[in-house]
């Protein structure tokens, strides 16, 4: 276990990936010790690449500079994207099961937070993918506003990436691995662009069960018991 003493620790949504590893390497060079938040939610295969990542940031950070901890989230993507999934595909006209799952790992990041008194949240969302429901600029709007609902503060630091060219060579001027490292979802090829109005209407619906699981937990927004 780190001892932080007095220095900044945050969280960071942790994939493996191009862009959630070069999230972590601004947080590291930026000096704050960072737990990277790893997930299994059921929907990925190879998270074997993830831990090949850790191992390589191990070498080149040392191990002092950050925790991994891996956060099992099944039974809350469950709730979110497949109690009501024929509702929602009716509604939506489309599956958001990939945008439901993002939901469910914000509401068990916001959960960890807490308990162990982070107050930042580090998610690696770049421009050149803003066709993902979970990296529309709006969308990030209503996340942020949630995350500080709970005395979190969301940060991203990547956002203004261009291009995965971009991503690629600061990863490798840094001695990374410039590939995506990352679990592969098995929806990753059904999933489509939807209009940010069918985003925010599906954020909105699921709001409510992210609240009733940290509820559950113990965890009410600030000001509120």
């Amino acid at each position: 276990m780190l001892d932080y003493g007095d220095m900044t620790r945050v969280a960071v949504l942790f994939s493996g990936g191009r862009d959630s590893t070069l999230a972590a390497l601004r947080t590291w060079r930026a000096g704050r010790l960072m737990d990277l938040l790893m997930f299994e939610s059921g929907l990925g295969v190879g998270s074997d690449l993830r831990d090949y990542r850790i191992r390589e940031l191990e070498r080149a950070w040392g191990g002092e500079s950050f925790n991994a901890r891996l956060i099992r989230t099944h039974g809350l993507v469950r709730r979110v994207c497949f109690v009501d999934l024929v509702e929602d595909i009716e509604r939506d006209r489309r599956q958001l099961i990939l945008l439901g799952e993002f939901l469910s790992l914000l509401g068990s990041a916001i959960y960890y937070c807490r308990r162990h008194t982070i107050q930042t949240l580090v998610f690696g969302a770049v421009q050149y993918q803003d066709y993902l429901p979970e990296q529309q600029s709006q969308a990030l709007v209503r996340f942020a506003q949630f995350a500080e609902r709970y005395g979190i503060s969301l940060e991203t630091p990547v956002s203004s990436a261009v291009s995965e060219l971009s991503v690629k060579l600061e990863l490798a001027e840094a001695g990374l691995l410039p590939k995506s490292l990352e679990g592969y979802s098995v929806l990753a090829d059904v999933d489509d662009s939807p209009p940010i109005d069918v985003v925010l209407a599906y954020i909105e619906r699921k709001f409510p069960i992210i609240e009733s699981y940290l509820d559950a937990q113990q965890i009410f927004p600030i000001g509120e018991s």
